[in-house]
Formats: C-alpha cells, sequence, structure tokens
C-alpha cells in the first residue's frame, strides 16, 4: 500500500483529469442521494453486521453504523421518523420499521425509497422545518445526517418537537476530528476536497454535540465514539479511485477475504475507540416526559 500522502497526490491528478472528462463534478462514492436502487445484502462476520454496497470503502463505513443500530434495535419503538432517509436502503439494513415515515430533501431518493418501501410514507421536506404534527413520534432516528445540514440546532429542535414526551432520539453523526484525521494523514488540500465531495458542514467535536442536543431540550441518555484514526486511514485508501479501480478487477475470493479483515477493524472500532475519540458518535437521546 502506498503512503497516504502520495496517494493523495495521485488521487488529486486522477479526480482533476476524470471530471475535466466527464465536465462536471461527480463523488467517488455513493453518500448522498441515491445509494442503491434495491435492497443491499447483508452479511454477519462475527458481532459485525456488513452491507454489501458495491464498493468497499462504502460497505466498511456503513458497517460501524449498521451494526450499532442492530445492536440498540430495543430502542426504536414505533411509530417511527427516518429524518434524512434517503433511498430507504440503510434503514432496512438497520432493522428500522420498513413503514417508518421518511423525510429527505432529494427527490430521486424518495421515489427509490417508495419502491424499496412501499408501507412507508415519504415526505420531501428541510431538516429543520417538518411539515409534521407535534408529538407524533415514539422514536427518531437518523443516520449520518447532521454534518450534512446548515442549521444544526434548528434540526434538533424539531426532532424534539415531533416527538412524544419520552420518546427517542437515536442518530449517528460524523464529527470535527475525521476532519482532524484526514488532515493529518494526507494534509490540508485532500482534506478539504473530500470533505466537499461528501459535503459536510457541521463539524463539532462530541462536547459541543452534546451540549446543541441539550440545548433543543433532551436528556442524553449514552453516546458512544467510534472510528479512530486507524481507521479513517483504512477508509481513505478504499475510498481512493486507484485503489477502486484495482477492486473492480479483483476476484470474488479477493474480496471476501477483504470483508472479513475490514469486519474485524470495525469491531474494532465500536469496541476500542477511546471516549471523545472517534471520529463519529453514536446518540441515545431522551425527550423528558412519561
Amino acid at each position: 500500500m502506498m503512503p497516504l500522502r502520495v496517494l493523495a497526490q495521485v488521487d488529486a491528478l486522477w479526480l482533476r483529469l476524470r471530471e475535466r472528462r466527464r465536465g462536471a463534478r461527480r463523488a467517488v462514492t455513493a453518500g448522498a442521494g441515491v445509494q442503491a436502487e434495491t435492497a443491499v445484502p447483508l452479511r454477519q462476520f462475527g458481532d459485525v453486521w456488513w452491507p454489501e454496497f458495491t464498493t468497499l470503502a462504502h460497505s466498511f463505513w456503513r458497517a460501524q453504523e449498521v451494526t450499532l443500530f442492530r445492536r440498540h434495535a430495543g430502542l426504536v419503538r414505533r411509530p417511527v421518523l427516518d429524518l434524512g432517509c434517503g433511498d430507504g436502503c440503510f434503514g432496512l439494513l438497520a432493522g428500522w420499521p420498513a413503514d417508518a415515515t421518511g423525510v429527505d430533501f432529494d427527490e430521486e431518493s424518495l421515489r427509490v425509497r417508495a419502491r424499496v418501501c412501499p408501507a412507508a410514507v415519504n415526505v420531501r421536506a428541510d431538516a429543520g422545518q417538518l411539515p409534521l404534527p407535534a408529538e407524533a413520534y415514539a422514536t427518531c432516528v437518523s443516520n449520518s445526517v447532521g454534518e450534512h445540514l446548515p442549521d444544526l440546532d434548528a434540526w434538533l429542535r424539531e426532532m424534539h418537537r415531533v416527538l412524544q414526551p419520552g420518546g427517542r432520539l437515536v442518530f449517528t453523526m460524523t464529527l470535527g476530528s475525521f476532519s482532524t484525521h484526514l488532515r493529518s494523514l494526507t494534509g490540508a488540500a485532500d482534506a478539504r476536497s473530500w470533505l466537499d465531495r461528501f459535503g459536510h458542514r457541521q463539524e463539532p467535536t462530541e462536547p459541543e454535540l452534546l451540549q446543541h442536543v441539550q440545548a433543543a431540550g433532551f436528556i442524553i441518555e449514552q453516546q458512544l465514539s467510534y472510528q479512530p484514526d486507524s481507521f479513517t486511514a483504512q477508509y481513505r485508501w478504499l475510498v481512493s479511485p486507484a485503489f477502486q479501480f484495482m477492486e473492480r478487477r479483483r476476484s470474488v475470493a479477493w474480496r471476501e477475504a477483504q470483508m472479513r479483515r475490514l469486519a474485524g477493524t470495525v469491531s474494532d472500532s465500536l469496541a476500542a475507540t477511546p471516549p471523545r475519540a472517534g471520529a463519529c458518535v453514536f446518540v441515545h437521546a431522551r425527550k423528558a416526559g412519561a
């Protein structure tokens, strides 16, 4: 494996050439928008649930989140609101009810979700201004959404408003430490480029995020920091266009071996990341009341 700073230089040249040829900027992996047109296969390696997306990079990152939500499935009670539902495939992977109300701003994603989750209600709306009644849901779930929003506080206030008294907010979010990891690994320019591609607009620290959650009226029941810098280093290699070019040309057996190896890294990320040391955080909070 080439050094990551050299890889970053190769990627920058590769992406410039590709974008010039295509005439438009395009993300390397499916982050926002439609991630899958149909349900994604899900496998289990030990204590890790592994979704088989097209690329190992996408599967590697999402395996952390899918595993966390499945481990905490008992927190999710109907009726459920999935804020930032996308195309619906992640909710199915996470084990959320297929009839959960889904909110997203991307019309194409909601069209796909209508096929993937035909029993669900889909609402196109801004996360900070939901056209939904107050105290309508027992659980609000959200996966890797907050970092993409222009107003973190409005998002949290709206989830508090639509939750029933005693209702639960369960979500994951990428923190500013992710960009810190990238800057350390590959330099400031590469970090800016990838954060722009991923559409990250919020970069709080874990304590800052928890302060926002409490300011919105929630009582924090649990937070779990995950994804140390060693995981981010592996992810940065996997998400590289150079690696993905190679990945597409490798055998099924090679891919199987990689999945099993990377699942071990996911398990370590979730079990051994020190508090406040991760690039991401899992939060379970409660609205006061019955």
